[in-house]
């Protein structure tokens, strides 16, 4: 991959601290969405990390490509995930 691409995603990434709705493809919950509270955004390896509001002592590590949505309260997160949240 490009050096400028990773520059990109960067600038566009969730920061810490920013409640988001992620969907969860490989765990117990399988395809469920949860809100999240980022902590961390790896620019190297393009993933985050992420901590379950509801349950805290779970920090998934999650792939830029997995679903991952900001705008949670604007109504432009999937119905899926606003049902859930």
């Amino acid at each position: 991959m490009a050096q400028g691409q990773h520059g990109d995603r960067s600038k566009n990434a969730a920061t810490p601290a920013e409640q988001v709705a992620a969907k969860i493809t490989r765990t117990n919950e399988n395809g469920s969405w949860i809100l999240a509270s980022v902590q961390r955004f790896y620019a190297e390896s393009e993933t985050y990390d992420v901590q379950d509001e509801d349950d805290t002592s779970k920090l998934i590590r999650l792939p830029w490509t997995e679903r991952l949505c900001r705008k949670i309260l604007c109504g432009s997160c999937p119905k899926e995930a606003r049902r859930r949240l």
